[in-house]
């Protein structure tokens, strides 16, 4: 019987949490997502600095701009007063900038591709935008992953889930969250943003997923409720059937199938089925 044993360095075939480099598949096409920025294509006209007072918004609606493949240049600040010395890759059309830097009329000036990386308003087309969307986006306020349900989940550009644009890496289960979309109405969360405008439909993702195996735990361990709240100890020292593998608080945890609650996983040693 092969030991498992949970904790810090936790076993890489059920704990490690996968980059967000990784959610789409292999020959998905990832639309919303910037690519590294590359140097010059060819040369283009610098745009005219704006002075004045400019307004930054964030934009987490799924807005996406049109650069029509051509190498704007690039700066440092949302008015365009400190050029990169790069210039926007002619190989991507589509860009989904990450602010909008406004006059005091509310125009757009620039937009922010990531990390600083300005443009010109005027050199670009927006194409998409939901501001009217019923869902309120917000940042997802727990550190715990969640595990994806199932094969070939879909993987969205919109937190609307109406722009399929991939599906989550085959053989990955475990994925960080970076924001919620949630129905105000009901106070349901229906979708999360796994990065740069990956969104998966909740009903794909679970906090807690099937494991199978055996756990050895020495009498007097903590016993927890699914809310993580300490509900009793552990009886006897002995191995105790697991079911099920989640994450309370940053802790990973395992429910024993004896008493139907969770015992953090580096308080003893698992061994798979």
């Amino acid at each position: 019987m092969k030991k498992v044993q949970f904790g810090l360095l936790a076993a890489a075939a059920l704990l490690a949490v996968s980059p967000l480099t990784g959610v789409l598949a292999s020959g998905t096409v990832q639309a919303a997502a910037a690519p590294p920025i590359e140097t010059p294509g060819s040369e283009t006209k610098p745009e005219k600095p704006t002075t004045g007072i400019l307004t930054l918004v964030d934009l987490s609606d799924g807005t996406t701009i049109n650069a029509h493949k051509q190498a704007w240049t690039i700066y440092q600040d949302p008015k365009m007063t400190r050029d990169s010395g790069k210039k926007l890759s002619t190989d991507q059309e589509i860009w989904t900038p990450t602010q909008v830097a406004r006059d005091s009329n509310g125009v757009a000036v620039s937009y922010n591709l990531g990390d600083n990386q300005w443009i010109g308003a005027s050199n670009v087309t927006v194409i998409k935008g939901t501001p009217d969307t019923d869902l309120t986006v917000a940042k997802y306020t727990s550190s715990d992953p969640l595990y994806s349900i199932g094969s070939d989940v879909t993987v969205y550009s919109d937190p609307d889930t109406t722009k399929a644009s991939g599906t989550l890496a085959a053989g990955v289960s475990e994925w960080q969250v970076n924001r919620t979309a949630t129905d105000p109405k009901t106070g349901t969360v229906v979708a999360y943003d796994l990065g740069k405008n990956q969104w998966v439909k909740a009903k794909d993702l679970s906090a807690q997923k099937a494991l199978t195996g055996t756990f050895i735990v020495n009498a007097g361990t903590p016993l927890l409720a699914d809310n993580g709240s300490q509900v009793g100890t552990i009886s006897a020292s002995g191995s105790y059937q697991v079911t099920a593998v989640s994450y309370f608080d940053g802790h990973q945890v395992l429910k024993l199938a004896e008493n139907n609650q969770w015992v953090q996983a580096a308080k003893g040693a698992f061994y798979p089925a």
